[in-house]
């Protein structure tokens, strides 16, 4: 019986399996995610500060405070970990990264 190894990865924890590295992207986005869980981004009630909160009672307008430092310091985040060098695709990526964090 023969394993086929090449090109799996890992069902659990999507890491690719024998030896493959995804390289620096990985490390990359682990920074940013380890960043976005900081108090610093967030509210009391783990909401993004640059997304309204009711139970903070910060509104769209309050929130709209939060977003330009907040996709910025994201871009910033991108730019030092070298998923990319283009400062104009980081900052869509950082866009695309936080939309995802957005509340239902």
């Amino acid at each position: 019986m023969e394993i086929q190894a090449e090109g799996t990865i890992c069902p659990h924890c999507k890491v690719p399996i024998r030896g493959q590295s995804r390289g620096r992207r990985v490390q990359g986005t682990r920074d940013i995610e380890k960043a976005l869980k900081g108090e610093r981004f967030r509210c009391r009630d783990s909401i993004l500060k640059m997304f309204p909160c009711d139970k903070c009672g910060r509104g769209e307008h309050e929130a709209a405070n939060y977003r330009h430092s907040t996709e910025q310091d994201v871009k910033q985040l991108l730019l030092d970990s070298e998923v990319t060098h283009d400062p104009k695709a980081a900052l869509a990526l950082a866009k695309v990264i936080l939309e995802k964090e957005r509340p239902n």
